[in-house]
Protein backbone atom coordinates (compact mmCIF):
# COMPACT_ATOMS: atom_id res chain seq x y z
CA UNK A 1 0.00 0.00 0.00
CA UNK A 2 1.36 3.29 -1.04
CA UNK A 3 1.95 6.09 1.45
CA UNK A 4 -0.83 8.22 0.23
CA UNK A 5 -3.13 5.45 -0.12
CA UNK A 6 -2.46 4.70 4.48
CA UNK A 7 -3.17 8.55 4.82
CA UNK A 8 -6.40 8.28 2.81
CA UNK A 9 -7.56 5.20 4.71
CA UNK A 10 -6.71 6.55 8.15
CA UNK A 11 -7.84 10.44 7.72
CA UNK A 12 -11.33 8.86 6.17
CA UNK A 13 -12.16 7.35 9.66
CA UNK A 14 -13.78 3.90 8.47
CA UNK A 15 -11.68 1.42 10.57
CA UNK A 16 -8.60 0.12 12.29
CA UNK A 17 -5.41 0.54 10.43
CA UNK A 18 -3.73 -2.40 12.20
CA UNK A 19 0.40 -3.38 11.12
CA UNK A 20 3.48 -5.12 12.48
CA UNK A 21 6.49 -3.22 12.43
CA UNK A 22 9.54 -5.57 13.29
CA UNK A 23 7.85 -7.64 14.51
CA UNK A 24 5.71 -5.41 16.90
CA UNK A 25 2.28 -5.30 16.51
CA UNK A 26 1.07 -1.81 15.96
CA UNK A 27 -1.85 0.21 14.65
CA UNK A 28 -4.17 3.44 14.39
CA UNK A 29 -7.97 3.33 15.15
CA UNK A 30 -9.25 6.52 13.82
CA UNK A 31 -12.20 7.98 16.40
CA UNK A 32 -12.69 10.75 14.67
CA UNK A 33 -11.10 14.29 12.94
CA UNK A 34 -9.19 14.68 16.14
CA UNK A 35 -8.81 11.45 17.91
CA UNK A 36 -6.43 9.00 16.79
CA UNK A 37 -5.50 6.32 18.98
CA UNK A 38 -2.28 4.27 17.71
CA UNK A 39 0.03 1.70 19.69
CA UNK A 40 3.46 0.04 18.93
CA UNK A 41 3.19 -2.71 21.15
CA UNK A 42 2.24 -1.83 24.79
CA UNK A 43 3.36 1.70 24.09
CA UNK A 44 0.32 4.28 23.46
CA UNK A 45 -0.27 7.61 22.04
CA UNK A 46 -3.49 9.71 21.30
CA UNK A 47 -3.10 11.95 17.97
CA UNK A 48 -5.25 14.81 17.41
CA UNK A 49 -4.69 14.94 13.50
CA UNK A 50 -3.88 12.82 10.65
CA UNK A 51 -0.65 14.83 10.24
CA UNK A 52 -0.21 13.70 13.95
CA UNK A 53 -0.33 10.10 13.25
CA UNK A 54 1.93 10.36 10.61
CA UNK A 55 4.70 12.14 11.88
CA UNK A 56 5.11 11.40 15.78
CA UNK A 57 8.25 8.90 16.38
CA UNK A 58 5.92 6.00 17.68
CA UNK A 59 7.48 3.31 15.74
CA UNK A 60 10.79 2.30 18.10
CA UNK A 61 11.66 6.65 17.49
CA UNK A 62 10.35 6.58 13.67
CA UNK A 63 6.88 7.73 12.18
CA UNK A 64 4.61 6.29 9.81
CA UNK A 65 5.77 8.47 7.20
CA UNK A 66 9.56 6.65 7.62
CA UNK A 67 8.54 2.91 7.90
CA UNK A 68 5.29 2.87 6.03
CA UNK A 69 7.21 0.52 3.56
CA UNK A 70 8.68 -1.70 6.10
CA UNK A 71 5.31 -2.85 7.59
CA UNK A 72 2.54 -5.92 7.01
CA UNK A 73 -1.08 -4.53 7.11
CA UNK A 74 -2.52 -7.34 9.34
CA UNK A 75 -5.84 -5.66 9.88
CA UNK A 76 -8.20 -2.97 7.48
CA UNK A 77 -11.96 -2.99 8.49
Amino acid sequence: MKLTEIKKYISSLIALFGFEYKGVSCGVDPKNHKHYDMWYGDKNYKASSIEDVMTVPLFNGKCLNEIYNEIEITEVY
